[in-house]
């Protein structure tokens, strides 16, 4: 048995349960808060009061309607960016289910998985080349990791192919 696949093997199905399962706890919480906040019955309208008729109570009943429309726009906005967060969780989770099953499947030698796990290898070495690009000198050296285990990846991928 090759061992620097089985090496590649681990480092993708570790991987995917690193960036997966959290992504799938904040997906699940973030559907809770989106159900909780959209979950409340709607409040009904009632008839105007004029502060002038009604006085002080009428002062505080417009008052209150003020606040209950700038709550209610703070909700609105929340609802937007908890749906955009929860997009990004569900990619994630996608992204981390994807590469444990790749993971699994160069356990197993399946050519899928080395065809997958290097397109993934070969994003993750674009990734870290504009890490490098991007990045000032001091914090280039954080792309060294990325591209190392790119470059590594792709190395026990590709060799058996030719």
């Amino acid at each position: 048995m090759d061992h620097h696949i089985s090496i590649v093997a681990t480092a993708f199905r570790v991987a995917g349960v690193v960036l997966g399962l959290p992504a799938l706890i904040a997906l699940v919480c973030l559907l809770w808060a989106w159900v909780s906040l959209h979950s409340g019955a709607p409040v009904p309208d009632q008839a105007a009061t004029s502060i002038s008729r009604d006085g002080l109570v009428g002062l505080l009943m417009a008052g209150a309607r003020v606040l209950t429309k700038g709550f209610g726009a703070f909700a609105a906005m929340t609802s937007w960016a908890i749906v955009v967060l929860a997009v990004v969780a569900l990619a994630a989770t996608i992204l981390g289910a994807l590469l444990f099953f790749t993971g699994r499947g160069l356990a197993i030698h399946a050519a899928w998985a080395r065809i997958v796990g290097s397109l993934l290898s070969f994003g993750l070495l674009a990734l870290a080349l504009g890490m490098l690009v991007f990045l000032r000198r001091p914090l280039a050296l954080v792309a060294a990791a990325p591209l190392g285990a790119s470059l590594y990846s792709l190395w026990a991928l590709i060799r058996r192919f030719a």
